[in-house]
This record gives structure tokens, C-alpha cells and sequence, in this order.
């Protein structure tokens, strides 16, 4: 016990980066303590809920405390399981529409120092305090740890505030052993228990809720090979329930179920040279309507994922290896076909890495949490890496301190973003701040067969540089030029970048804007075709200033931009198709009209 006081004590030393935004941090007074899982009500308060070291004081309690936005804390409490050498643990916390608190939990006996589940703990609180219900249901419970891939239990709360909490196992009164579905109305109060029985059952991998549907994932094997899926109706109806449908597919982590009833889970897939992850579509009835794999280039563990207001599907997953750093794979994906929208895969500090929530807001902006450590060993730290549906990867930002998960991430109404750390039960919120760079306009024009990338910013703070990244398809990016910032100013600064070979066709483009301290964000997307069979003409040439423009480069919308041979430009205008422009205010000379891809020189005499 005293060395692992000396390490708890430790970790609270550990100082948070610079770079990391976080506008405050709240660690439980009793240190020996485990945060579990958090939630945003309404009023965007914050309550989290923990509980002890099993093999320490206190262990039989589950805690819970309620924050407001600026940290202050509104109040406390701590449930015990008034059973001798019984103990007990948090793993879900949510709110409904009155901002009551549900909490659920398991209580557990120790067996050679290992859990051994009994119960099922499902605790109501109202929004200033009162406990309301304090609900234990007896059985045997699955094994498998409350960790990145295994959980006790899943729940989730659906429109009208019912409560549904998924294990594996069996209650007292079930026989058999299954994925075990309860429901519970919104008193709390246990409205009916079933079990879908499987041959073995080892851990839970996942639950979700929609419309009337609710699915559960888990698997039977202890190698993680053999996955299952059961899904039920809101009034407890068995649906239907499938094994993954290939035999490659392991260690399945999430499942979603959308508003139409199908069903999505996510794995990890055998590959012929290093695993995969893999995007699985189920009918409501249970057909496969597809299986999509994505290569992380390194041996991958799927990790969570989350549904976006505009029907696509985010995924993550994860690297581990024995020596190196890792990799983070993060994707919007069609939820029709699971194409790529657009993806991004970052490097992380350590070996070993894993995806523990992903969370997603009404503007289409989604965050992922997860940890990177040293095969368990420091350095650690939480990672928090933040997207938006039409960018994709906007900022990152890292928490350190020693033995850090985050064991849960959420976003209140005003985006700003709240992480349950499991080390010492602290919560950190993470400010919706102002960018360190004010990016006023990017723009790509196409010139001579080269594109010229222009930026102004009207506010930098602290950045040291722009590296400008272009792709063939939104998704794999490659940095092709560098160009150093101004630091920190409140006046204009523009810049300029030059891209020699564009790709044929679609070129994206977007700045990397890295400040002194090493972290980034990253610009909106910026375009161009390069289609060089697209052509037009101008007439007259030379001309007095009046001219037609005509071809199949004039397509509705393209623009039509004017440079100076200095490679200025002096004048633009979107074009309707054939279109006739007056360019007489500009002084005799020759000129380059650029259109899409195409260039044309027109010589004004007057």
C-alpha cells in the first residue's frame, strides 16, 4: 500500500502541458478513488461517478459529485453496499429530461484478489441530491474487465427516459448464461429482464439504443474471436442475433443502432499481414448489408465510434506494438455504403494505445479520448483529438500524468469538452478557446499549371509555422512546403505557398498551423481541378479591353481569374457559362486568364 500511495502522489505532482487548454481540473478529495464515467445535464453541470480500490479502503462505495461549468462543486455523495466483503464499482452515469441522475454500477466479492460480479447496481438521484432509488439485482456476472475492450455493463437511457443496462451473465431468476437486457422505467423501478443464451459468454463489448431498438455486443470466447450480436424491441421482443460474419473478424469494441433499426459493429479483422478494422452493417433483421475493412498501415484494435447528425458513422481505432510510437485512425464514414468521407491517422507518443469514448455535438463537430502509454508503463497520457464533419481533424491536445485513462468524454452546449480521468477520480475541462491563429482567408488558384495557395491571418499567438499538406483525396496528406509565421501579432499577415506537380484532377488543400509549443490545428479544406483537357477560348486577341469567353472550361460556377505576367492577380469573376467581360481598366499589357485548369494570354492595346 505505501508504494502505490508514493505513486498515486506522485502523479498529482505531474504538470499539464501548455498546450493542453484546460481551463480547470477537479481531483476527488480521497484520492483512493477511480473515476468511471461523467455526464452534461441541461444546465451543462457536470456529474461524475467513481468508486474505490478494490483492494483498498472505501471500496465499497460508488461516489458521485455534481460540478457546475466553472468547477465548482454543488454537492456529493457516496452509496455503500451495507454487505460485508461486498464491494462496488461505477460504470455508467447519465441524465434525463428533468436532470434527475441515474447511475449503474455492480457490486462484486474478491477472489484471489479478482472480481467475482453479483449484482447489478442501478442508483437514481434527483437533481439536487435526494437519492431516489438504490435498486440491486442479483445473478453472476461476466468476468471481463471494465477496461478499453471489456465492460461490465452498458447503459443508455432513450427518448422518453426509460433505462436499459446490459451484461453478460444471468440474473437470479434467469438460468443459463447470455447477454442479459433489463429495463428499468424512469423511477428506476425494473420493468422486465431477459437473456439471449449462448453457448459461452465472456464479456460485453457494447450496448445501444434508438427508436425502439436496442443492440448488444459482446463475445463467447476468451480469445475475443467469436463475436455476437442480440438485439430486442422496446418491450423486451427478441429480434434477432448474429455472430460476426467473418471468422476473421476479433475483439469487436462498439455497436450502433440507427433510426431505421440497422445495426453496426465495429471490430478488429485478421488481415493476411497485420489486423484491420472492420465496419460491419446489419439489416433489421439481421442481414450483413456490408463489411468495410480500413487499413491502418500497422497492426490495428478497432476502438469506439459514434453516430453524427448527418447520418454518417465516426470509427476509430488504435495501434499497439512492442517498440516505436502508435497510430490513431479516426473516419466519417457513409452509413450507407461505410465509403470514407473523409479520415485522418496521427501519430501517438507511446506503444501501446487505446480509444475509450468518442463523443459528438449538434454542429456536427465529434472528439475522441483514448490513451497512450508505454505497454502500461510511463510516460503516459490521455490524448483528445477533435474533428468537425466538413474538415475532418480541427486541434489535438494531451493530458500527462502517470497512469491516466480517460474513461469517459463529453461536450456540453457550448462545446466545451469534459473528460473523466480514471487516475485519482479527476475531471478536466477542456475550453472552447479562440484559435491561436485568426485565418481571415485561404484560397488555391490554379497557374501555369502550378497552385498558388494564398492566406491572410488577422491574430496570431504564439505560432511558429504554417505547413501546407496537400491529398489526392481528402483523406492521405503530405506536407509539401513550410512557411514561417509571425509569432504573435494583432496585425494582418499574409502568406503565400506554391505547389510545382499538383495531382491530376481533385487536389484538397489545408495549412497546418503549429505553434511554438509543438501543438496545431488545422485549416478549413481548400480545392482545385487540375483538368487539362478542359479548354476555352477568348476573342478578340488582342482586344481593346471588351472580350468573349467561351468553352467547356466556362462550366456554371467556375471562376475566371486574370494575373498579371508578375503572377498578380488583378481581377476575378464567376462565370455563367459563355460570358463576355469588360476589362478596359487595365492598363495596356499582356495578360494570363486562368480558368479551372487552363491558361490563356490576352493582349490589351486601347
Amino acid at each position: 500500500m505505501k508504494g502505490l500511495l508514493i505513486t498515486l502522489l506522485a502523479a498529482l505532482t505531474f504538470a499539464l502541458l501548455p498546450a493542453q487548454n484546460v481551463e480547470w481540473e477537479r481531483t476527488y478529495p480521497n484520492y483512493l478513488t477511480l473515476g468511471k464515467a461523467l455526464s452534461v445535464d441541461a444546465d451543462n453541470n457536470i456529474i461524475s461517478v467513481s468508486n474505490g480500490f478494490s483492494l483498498a479502503g472505501f471500496a465499497e462505495y460508488i461516489y458521485v459529485q455534481k460540478h457546475s461549468p466553472q468547477g465548482t462543486l454543488i454537492w456529493k455523495d457516496s452509496i455503500s453496499s451495507n454487505l460485508a466483503s461486498n464491494y462496488q464499482a461505477a460504470t455508467w452515469v447519465g441524465t434525463d429530461a428533468n436532470q434527475d441522475i441515474f447511475i449503474v454500477g455492480y457490486r462484486f466479492t474478491l477472489s484471489n484478489q479478482f472480481e467475482v460480479p453479483n449484482a447489478l447496481k442501478v442508483i437514481k438521484f434527483s437533481s439536487g441530491g435526494a437519492l431516489l432509488q438504490n435498486q440491486t439485482i442479483t445473478g453472476f456476472f461476466n468476468r471481463d474487465g471494465n477496461t478499453n475492450l471489456g465492460r461490465r455493463n452498458e447503459s443508455m437511457l432513450d427518448e422518453t427516459g426509460n433505462l436499459y443496462v446490459a451484461s453478460a451473465g444471468a440474473t437470479s431468476s434467469q438460468s443459463g448464461g447470455g447477454f442479459v437486457l433489463l429495463k428499468f422505467d424512469n423511477d428506476a423501478n425494473l420493468l422486465w429482464e431477459r437473456i439471449h443464451t449462448f453457448s459461452n459468454v465472456h464479456g460485453l463489448r457494447g450496448m445501444h439504443c434508438q427508436n425502439g431498438k436496442i443492440a448488444v455486443l459482446g463475445t463467447t470466447s476468451t480469445t475475443g474471436t467469436d463475436n455476437k450480436v442480440a438485439v430486442w424491441d422496446e418491450n423486451g421482443n427478441f429480434i434477432w442475433s448474429s455472430a460476426g460474419i467473418n471468422l476473421n473478424q476479433s475483439w469487436a469494441t462498439d455497436v450502433l443502432v440507427d433510426a431505421s433499426g440497422n445495426t453496426y459493429t465495429l471490430c478488429q479483422k485478421f488481415g493476411s499481414s497485420y489486423n484491420l478494422v472492420e465496419l460491419t452493417k446489419y439489416s433489421p433483421t439481421g442481414g450483413v448489408l456490408f463489411a468495410e475493412s480500413f487499413d491502418l498501415q500497422v497492426s490495428a484494435t478497432s476502438g469506439r465510434m459514434a453516430k453524427l447528425p448527418n447520418g454518417n458513422i465516426v470509427i476509430s481505432g488504435t495501434n499497439w506494438t512492442s517498440f516505436g510510437t502508435g497510430k490513431l485512425f479516426v473516419a466519417q464514414v457513409s452509413a450507407l455504403n461505410g465509403a470514407i468521407i473523409n479520415s485522418s491517422l496521427s501519430d501517438l507518443p507511446q506503444t501501446n494505445n487505446w480509444v475509450y469514448d468518442v463523443t459528438t455535438a449538434p454542429s456536427g463537430n465529434y472528439y475522441v479520448a483514448g490513451q497512450s502509454d508505454n505497454n502500461g508503463g510511463a510516460p503516459s497520457s490521455m490524448f483528445l483529438y477533435a474533428f468537425s464533419d466538413l474538415n475532418g481533424l480541427e486541434w489535438s491536445a494531451s493530458y500527462n500524468t502517470q497512469g491516466v485513462k480517460p474513461m469517459s468524454v463529453k461536450a456540453d452546449a457550448d462545446e466545451n469538452i469534459y473528460v473523466q480521468i480514471e487516475n485519482t477520480n479527476t475531471v478536466v475541462k477542456f475550453g472552447n478557446s479562440a484559435l491561436p491563429v485568426a485565418l481571415s482567408r485561404f484560397e488555391a488558384t490554379l497557374f501555369k499549371k502550378e497552385v498558388f495557395l494564398d492566406w491572410t491571418t488577422e491574430r496570431e499567438s504564439n505560432c511558429a509555422l504554417f505547413a501546407v499538406q496537400k491529398s489526392p483525396n481528402g483523406t492521405v496528406w503530405t506536407t509539401f512546403a513550410q512557411t514561417p509565421a509571425a509569432g504573435t501579432t494583432t496585425a494582418t499577415e499574409a502568406y503565400q505557398a506554391i505547389d510545382h506537380s499538383p495531382f491530376d484532377g481533385t487536389n484538397y488543400y489545408r495549412l497546418k498551423m503549429i505553434d511554438v509549443d509543438q501543438t496545431f490545428e488545422y485549416s478549413s479544406v481548400v480545392r482545385v481541378a487540375v483538368k487539362r483537357n478542359a479548354q476555352f477560348s477568348v476573342f478578340p486577341n488582342p482586344t481593346t479591353g471588351f472580350i468573349s469567353v467561351e468553352g467547356e472550361a466556362t462550366a456554371l460556377g467556375q471562376k475566371l481569374r486574370v494575373f498579371s505576367l508578375r503572377g498578380n492577380l488583378v481581377y476575378q469573376q464567376e462565370l455563367f457559362g459563355a460570358s463576355s467581360l469588360d476589362l478596359s481598366f487595365l492598363p495596356n499589357g499582356v495578360y494570363v486568364l486562368n480558368v479551372g485548369s487552363t491558361s490563356q494570354r490576352v493582349t490589351i492595346r486601347k
